[in-house]
């Protein structure tokens, strides 16, 4: 690494990239990261030590700057907790293939297991249904959902993801077996449309 480069610097520019890649990717690479920050506090160490005689950059400094590396990389790629690595689609693909792929994801979750099966019709019945009154969009997102029910096929990027849990609503904790559809709108925005909601169970949250 360059001697004027610091840890905080470069954790920002390889964790922005880093935050576009699939869950399990980041992590192998946030691992990798680490790493290469410890190589680097340790040789920026050595060096201080030999250059403490010309006033040079301090042990200190050098694992503040390690630590902030750290954390900086915890906050770009931190990210909602859903138990799945959703598929990446780069180009338009089957309502059928997608539904496919969410139920075989759903199907290795404790909860997602007990529940039934996910189907075209009821992802289609869904959009058809949607009372706007209640959930306010604007129209070309509308109408986009509206092709999908219409056409069955999903645009480029769009995916189907499922949550368990939510926590902290009015003092307690929930299971729940939500099923949301996402169309992307830009490089990295998207609007989420909820396909199922089912509140499964709830308990006292911790205190």
């Amino acid at each position: 690494m360059a001697r004027g480069a610091t840890a905080a610097s470069l954790s920002m520019h390889f964790g922005r990239a880093n935050s576009t890649r699939p869950p399990s990717t980041r992590r192998q690479l946030n691992g990798r990261l680490l790493y290469a920050l410890a190589k680097w506090t340790l040789a920026e160490y050595s060096f201080s030590q030999v250059q403490k005689g010309k006033h040079m950059v301090g042990t200190p400094k050098v694992i503040m700057s390690f630590l902030a590396g750290c954390l900086i990389i915890c906050s770009l790629n931190s990210h909602p907790t859903l138990g799945q690595d959703v598929p990446a689609a780069d180009q338009p693909r089957p309502l059928a293939d997608a539904v496919a792929d969410f139920n075989a994801r759903a199907a290795k979750n404790e909860i997602g297991r007990m529940q039934l099966p996910l189907t075209d019709a009821e992802v289609a019945a869904a959009i058809r249904g949607w009372i706007r009154d209640r959930t306010p969009v604007d129209d070309a997102t509308y109408q986009v959902f509206q092709t999908i029910a219409a056409t069955g096929t999903l645009p480029a990027r769009a995916n189907l993801r499922f949550t368990t849990r939510w926590t902290g609503y009015n003092g307690y904790d929930f299971d729940v077996w939500w099923i949301d559809l996402t169309v992307m709108k830009g490089e990295r925005g998207g609007y989420t449309f909820r396909i199922r909601d089912q509140k499964i169970a709830s308990r006292p949250s911790a205190p």
